[in-house]
């Protein structure tokens, strides 16, 4: 039977989602067996989920759990005949147990790169022209705007270049970067992650942002927002998307949610920590509110510089 960490298995069940981080287990009992510095045999256990049936049967020797675990680990197990249990993030088959980072860019970009298209073909569904003609009356012809999580190009990027605005696109989907390049052909879009901009302090008059933010972890959304306020020029605006209580039905969240077939991972405070933590970087709250857009309820935040 394959040795497994303890730490890897404490991580597989904690971040089960019939589990609550400060209780007891909610639609499942485990049964943990180690022997040892690492586990051998490790886990069976019931759920009333689809997940987590049985885990390797056989077993050994009793053992405890560690300590606490952090939020920045995320995990998952599928189901199937036969369970391997690994420390890799690795799982080509069905039956064998996957540790995942959903908020990493290598699972985004892979996501995004999968639905680059389709998401293309439908972002017409997500009618944002209320929100662009706001913005467009802040900004003049040679404006410099930045497009963070561009996606596709449309109808962001088209907007601001159609007015004659200097636009500059980042977004972490290669295949999304590629579509915007043919959408988008007056403007300049770069792959790359929004964490890591590099331009000078105070080069643009505009940074929007519309449905992305919200796949940053929690702990890291702020760098993101002190980057904005960075980049941006003393006078300037920016306007970005949130996800709050409307999208998630939780008050705040880090986690998974599908978005259509693909699994995506969801990250937000409340919209008075989101209005205290602007604040405190030095922008200037201009309208918080939430917003439904094809069907979507998003948290939607206009600052200033």
């Amino acid at each position: 039977m394959p040795e497994v960490s303890r730490r890897f298995l404490w991580l597989l069940v904690f971040n089960h989602p019939g589990i609550q981080a400060h209780g007891r287990p909610k639609g499942i009992n485990p049964e943990w067996f180690f022997s040892g510095k690492r586990g051998s045999g490790c886990f069976s256990g019931r759920t009333t989920g689809h997940v987590c049936r049985h885990i390797v049967r056989r077993v050994r020797k009793h053992g405890s759990l560690p300590g606490s675990v952090g939020e920045s680990m995320m995990g998952l197990v599928l189901t199937g005949a036969s369970v391997r249990l690994t420390d890799s993030a690795a799982a080509d088959r069905k039956g064998r147990c996957e540790m995942k980072d959903y908020f990493s860019t290598a699972y985004l970009e892979k996501q995004y790169d999968l639905m680059a298209q389709n998401y293309n073909d439908d972002r017409h569904l997500f009618d944002n022209s209320s929100q662009l003609e706001r913005l467009g009356g802040l900004v003049n012809k040679g404006a410099r705007v930045l497009d963070a999580g561009c996606g596709s190009g449309i109808p962001a990027a088209a907007y601001f270049v159609a007015l004659g605005c200097e636009v500059i696109g980042v977004d972490i989907s290669r295949k999304m970067i590629e579509l915007a390049e043919k959408n988008v052909p007056g403007g300049e879009f770069i792959q790359g992650d929004l964490l890591d901009i590099h331009y000078p302090p105070g080069h643009f008059d505009l940074i929007i942002s519309f449905y992305c933010l919200f796949h940053i972890r929690k702990k890291l959304q702020n760098r993101a927002f002190v980057e904005f306020f960075d980049l941006l020029k003393p006078g300037g605006h920016a306007y970005f998307t949130l996800a709050g209580e409307g999208y998630t039905k939780k008050p705040h969240f880090e986690g998974t949610i599908k978005f259509g077939e693909y699994l995506l991972p969801y990250a937000h405070f409340t919209p008075q920590q989101y209005h205290d933590m602007l604040e405190d970087d030095g922008f200037k709250i201009l309208s918080m509110e939430n917003l439904t857009i094809g069907g979507e309820t998003m948290l939607w935040v206009m600052v200033g510089r």
